[in-house]
């Protein structure tokens, strides 16, 4: 039976301190998956949970910009950095305030980054078309574009869903990843153990 193989890029192997955590693995994973079943299973509510999460963080973003502006003051940019504290306590406030509307702002930077990632990836497959698996990057490409024209055919509505479904299937494959990773880690400190 072939053994499950992890390895550092260097070829050392797994280290100690990171095969002896394999149990904090499984927890990570574990909640990751429940935290992103959860947002599968209510999607709006979990778009409503990342925008205000991004509204909380422009108005920190913003208070802390002035306090450094006060602190700050003598050296001739005190304007220009209370004008960017205010652009993101308002930000931050309309998010906090008109959870609507933030999710269709959220929702149309998703769109752009989709697409142009979409693109991007499209031209990269096609500039490395000699190479062995570029029609990889072409298919990725693709899908990225094809999932940014989704979202935006569906606007506004898919506002109310769409973060909420990254988010969750973020969660979902990030804790299937550490359940692998806590599995082999298991696997390589047994090896390890029988090995001396």
């Amino acid at each position: 039976m072939p053994q499950p193989h992890l390895t550092r890029l260097d070829g050392t192997g797994l280290s100690g301190p990171v095969a002896r955590s394999r149990w904090w693995l499984y927890a990570i994973g574990f909640l990751l998956i429940v935290a992103g079943l959860a947002a599968l299973a209510l999607p709006f509510f979990a778009s409503l949970a990342v925008e205000a999460v991004v509204g909380w963080a422009f108005v920190i973003a913003g208070i802390s910009q002035f306090l450094y502006a006060l602190r700050t003051k003598g050296w001739g940019g005190f304007v220009w950095q209370v004008l960017i504290a205010a652009v993101f306590l308002v930000g931050g406030f309309t998010l906090i305030t008109n959870p609507v509307a933030g999710l269709i702002s959220l929702t149309l930077v998703i769109i752009a980054t989709f697409v142009a990632s979409g693109i991007l990836k499209i031209l990269i497959g096609f500039r490395l078309r000699p190479m062995d698996g570029w029609g990889w990057f072409v298919l990725l490409g693709v899908l990225s574009l094809a999932v940014g024209l989704l979202i935006w055919n569906r606007l506004p509505s898919s506002a109310a869903w769409s973060l909420g479904l990254l988010v969750g299937i973020d969660f979902l494959s990030t804790g299937l990843v550490f359940l692998r990773f806590g599995y082999l880690a298991g696997q390589t400190s047994r090896i390890a153990g029988a090995a001396a």
